[in-house]
């Protein structure tokens, strides 16, 4: 019989790095009133922004970042981040179904509608494009960086 041991140290040493791995990143346009944390999660978060590429069109980059963006924050007064939480189930935002509800727009309710929701400008409500591509590039940037395989 084998000591399992070491080998089970080494998978929980594994899984606190991937944990411990992430950055906050204000999203444009919203100063401290929206932060976003990515981090590696899982292998489909990992393969989307490895995957994606800034001609990918907007619908690919705003599905790249829904699946990279695990919790949103806000800074409160004294610069501390304050988890963003769905009042009605309590659960941490991320860009899904509960944000645009949350955010008093009821019928945005997916992923992709959330980003761009967020990513979204004036009257009517154009995509700023330009903020969600850089947006986009710098999870892949950190990404290529930073994540642990």
């Amino acid at each position: 019989m084998t000591d399992c041991q070491p080998l089970e140290r080494a998978r929980r040493r594994l899984a606190q790095r991937r944990r411990e791995v992430h950055i906050n990143v204000q999203v444009p346009g919203w100063g401290d009133d929206l932060i976003a944390r990515f981090e590696p999660r899982d292998d489909h978060a990992r393969e989307a922004i490895a995957s994606w590429h800034s001609g990918a069109g907007v619908d690919a980059t705003a599905d790249m970042v829904a699946a990279a963006v695990t919790r949103l924050y806000a800074r409160d007064a004294d610069g501390k981040l304050v988890a963003l939480v769905d009042p009605v189930s309590g659960v941490q935002l991320c860009f899904d179904g509960r944000l645009g509800p949350a955010l008093g727009v009821p019928y945005c309710t997916t992923p992709r509608a959330a980003v761009m929701l967020v990513f979204s400008e004036g009257e009517p409500a154009t995509i700023d494009v330009a903020g969600l591509n850089e947006f986009a590039a710098s999870i892949q940037r950190w990404h290529r960086t930073n994540a642990q395989p």
